[in-house]
């Protein structure tokens, strides 16, 4: 199994709607890496994608720890 996209919004660090497509990803590439500074959501979207997988996360926090701050709903 492996993710074709994920769509994310008001996740964390995330603010707003964005959607990753692994599937273009993966035609420029057989290797990719998660890289960015720190608080830009790296970490976020590996929780995510457990989230999606498992309907938990490492850090055993519950869906309205994850929206954002002053969001009034995730996704």
């Amino acid at each position: 199994m492996r993710f074709q996209y994920l769509e994310l919004e008001n996740i964390t660090s995330l603010k707003g709607k964005h959607r990753i497509d692994f599937d273009e990803i993966s035609k420029q590439s057989d290797l990719f890496a998660i890289t960015g500074p720190t608080g830009s959501g790296k970490s976020t979207l590996l929780m995510a994608m457990a989230m999606a997988l498992y309907a938990e996360n490492h850090k055993g926090l519950n869906a309205a720890d994850l929206v954002t701050t002053h969001c009034p709903f995730g996704r």
